[in-house]
């Protein structure tokens, strides 16, 4: 019994089911902090005028899901009519910021 309902997740020989109810649940307990943050740092005056593109980067970044929520709350047709940024490899932008930043003084 998961969140007061049954089989919602079961275990077959190596297979993990998790359904979606319950994984939403679960990926919302992430998601949903960093977009109240978001939220949050566009209530600053200087930020809400100036900022015109959310960069997504990072493992989460990869989530179909993630994008999906950021793009609800963020994009274009939202009150904030941001327009997202998503390179095909998310991962990949914080290796090679990071390693920009490390060979490049003044990087940031």
């Amino acid at each position: 019994t998961v969140f007061g309902e049954s089989n919602q997740v079961t275990l077959s020989d190596e297979y993990l089911t998790i359904y979606y109810d319950v994984w939403k649940v679960m990926f919302n307990h992430v998601v949903d902090p960093t977009i109240n943050h978001m939220k949050k740092l566009l209530q600053e005056p200087k930020l809400m005028r100036k900022c015109k593109y959310i960069c997504l980067a990072g493992g989460l970044s990869t989530s179909p899901y993630f994008q999906h929520r950021m793009r609800e709350e963020f994009g274009p047709k939202s009150k904030y009519n941001m327009a997202l940024i998503i390179p095909k490899r998310p991962i990949l932008s914080v290796v090679e910021g990071a390693a920009y930043f490390a060979i490049t003084p003044n990087y940031i």
